[in-house]
């Protein structure tokens, strides 16, 4: 990838967006991408590689999530979200090293 724009960067890039509402951050995300390449600013394969990191974190921040709750970090267990738990989605807790988990190549490679 020769570069990113610099708003879809950033927010890519925003850890604590796809922790507190993963789903919205994705979707968000995703919308982003899409525009960013019906403006031409970037190319199909750069979108693929943009959707893929998106996903990533998406699984990324629900894991997160998920252990929150299993190790009582949230006190109101009755409001504990239902995540399903998989060996596959079992990723390491920083971002980084999920990203590198599921094969999505470093943003700092990519631009």
């Amino acid at each position: 990838m020769k570069g990113l724009p610099q708003n879809l960067l950033k927010e890519l890039n925003s850890h604590s967006e796809f922790v507190v509402d993963p789903e919205q951050h994705a979707r968000m995300l995703t919308a982003m991408a899409f525009a960013a390449r019906a403006r031409r600013e970037i190319g199909q394969g750069e979108l693929s590689d943009v959707l893929e990191i998106i996903e990533a974190g998406k699984l990324w921040a629900l894991e997160e999530i998920a252990d929150a709750y299993e190790i009582g970090l949230f006190m109101d267990e009755d409001c504990a979200p239902e995540i399903p738990r998989s060996t596959s989605l079992k990723l390491p807790g920083a971002f980084g090293r999920a990203l590198e988990a599921v094969g999505v190549p470093k943003l700092s490679d990519l631009c």
